[in-house]
């Protein structure tokens, strides 16, 4: 296997095949490392609605897969292994992934996305994409004027009931423990509106439906009830930027997301970083893409001079 690259992209998802393709089509020697092709973000769900030029839902999983064929075609190698150390003191810059290999590049992109530390509910995966979310920005729409759930103990999730309060046709609020750290007042215009509800000391058992979800059975105060729901997002979980490995000097923000300049470059000369990697938490699949562009193009130019 060769291991000198003009470019090696960490990070086979959106953000990373996007800029693979950018770098491979302009005729330079690129390489993909992901760790895994099932993994990360976009293969996780279930179900995507709603990307460009697709007419008919497809699961995360099917989406990813075009992708790498497209980036295939483009010219990009690819490679199964998991990327340990890199090195971008002195170039070519070194790469040491997980099976011993040592891997040479003139330019580097992070494309790692950011790992979900999540509380798994019983069933999410089975529906994720299908009813089940994890934010508001991402989702909402595929809730409006539909019964739905919340999960969660924080600020964060009420903040995320009051704005989903204003769009469903029910809301139900599931708090597992008997109160929620954040501002009284927040709960209490929560409680003014009719159609929302609030469930403390409650937890979800079992979730049911059949293409999607239609129904979860709660358990409150040793009672289980049965709320017939279209939509759930599951806050009960947090994100942290997946790279551990590059600690090279390279700038990171207080979410431990990278930080990069207009064109996406890191503080390190030739290291650039797109997709989820820069925000610590999962984004439009679209918007990751479109930073992948940006930053294939940014190597691109720097390639050249």
């Amino acid at each position: 296997m060769n291991t000198n690259y003009d470019s090696i992209i960490v990070g086979g998802g959106p953000a990373g095949c996007r800029a693979a393709m950018v770098i491979a089509g302009r005729g330079w020697n690129t390489l993909v490392v992901d760790r895994s092709i099932k993994q990360g973000y976009l293969a996780s769900l279930q179900c995507v609605h709603d990307f460009p030029g697709v007419l008919e839902a497809l699961s995360g999983e099917e989406l990813l897969g075009y992708m790498r064929k497209q980036t295939d075609h483009c010219g990009a190698h690819f490679l199964i292994d998991a990327v340990t150390s890199m090195r971008a003191e002195k170039k070519p810059m070194t790469i040491m992934t997980d099976n011993g290999r040592e891997l040479y590049a003139r330019s580097i992109v992070i494309a790692t996305g950011a790992a979900k530390r999540c509380h798994n509910l019983r069933d999410e995966k089975k529906w994720l994409g299908k009813g089940v979310y994890y934010d508001i920005t991402l989702d909402a729409q595929y809730v409006c004027q539909k019964p739905t759930a919340i999960v969660g103990k924080d600020t964060h999730m009420i903040e995320a009931a009051q704005y989903l309060s204003g769009i469903v046709s029910q809301l139900y609020v599931i708090i597992p423990s008997n109160k929620v750290d954040c501002d009284m007042a927040l709960i209490q215009d929560l409680q003014k509106k009719s159609h929302v509800e609030i469930l403390y000391s409650s937890s979800i058992t079992d979730m049911m439906g059949d293409a999607h979800l239609e129904g979860i059975h709660v358990l409150q105060s040793g009672k289980q009830v049965e709320l017939a729901v279209n939509g759930l997002f599951n806050y009960l979980y947090s994100n942290q930027a997946s790279a551990s490995f590059a600690n090279d000097g390279i700038e990171r923000a207080e979410n431990k997301g990278i930080k990069v300049d207009e064109r996406l470059m890191s503080s390190v000369q030739g290291v650039w970083a797109c997709g989820d990697i820069l925000c610590a938490q999962p984004q439009s699949i679209i918007v990751s893409a479109a930073q992948g562009h940006i930053a294939g193009l940014a190597v691109d130019d720097y390639l050249r001079k």
